[in-house]
């Protein structure tokens, strides 16, 4: 267990969750995350757009997840990574998650079209999709990270199996 703790304080972990991510683990975390939110001293607005980010990368994965359940993939893949660290100047928010490989190219051209976009451009996009989004969902969830993060995303993608592949999503928030 020290070995754990030496590893989580080297890398400034203060928070780190692997596994199934249901919507009971959802509401712990988001409560974790509002009583870490509750101990720093960062602004408002950053407590602020940090949860959000967060609402917003746990809901990717659970959609994710559920994918998996309509497709009868087998229960290993619906184990999902999300960590926070926290940096003198920012936080680093890391996911990943297990995707179809079919799900790859879209997701790719939207994250590379969102990271190719100014803060403007994407508060205009975020708008036009909003209006012209579905009762399910617009897919606005990595736009409106974009938005609230301020910064480009990192993404990788890690092939599995020829069905599927580890999707990780990186942001950064600064402080």
């Amino acid at each position: 267990m020290l070995e754990i703790h030496k590893f989580m304080t080297d890398h400034n972990i203060v928070m780190s969750y692997r596994g199934d991510l249901t919507h009971d683990t959802v509401t712990s975390i988001l409560s974790l995350i509002k009583k870490f939110l509750e101990s720093t001293d960062i602004t408002y607005q950053s407590k602020k757009k940090l949860y959000a980010i967060v609402v917003e990368c746990t809901d990717n994965i659970t959609k994710n997840n559920m994918l998996f359940v309509q497709n009868q993939v087998p229960t290993k893949y619906s184990s999902s990574i999300f960590c926070i660290s926290e940096h003198p100047e920012y936080f680093n928010i890391q996911t990943g998650n297990y995707i179809l490989n079919s799900q790859i190219a879209p997701l790719q051209q939207k994250l590379k079209n969102v990271n190719l976009l100014n803060e403007e451009e994407l508060r205009v996009f975020y708008k036009e999709k909003l209006l012209n989004s579905k009762p399910e969902g617009g897919g606005l969830g990595i736009i409106d990270i974009s938005i609230r993060s301020g910064c480009k995303l990192s993404y990788e993608f890690i092939q599995d199996s020829d069905e599927i592949s580890f999707f990780i999503l990186q942001t950064l928030l600064i402080k």
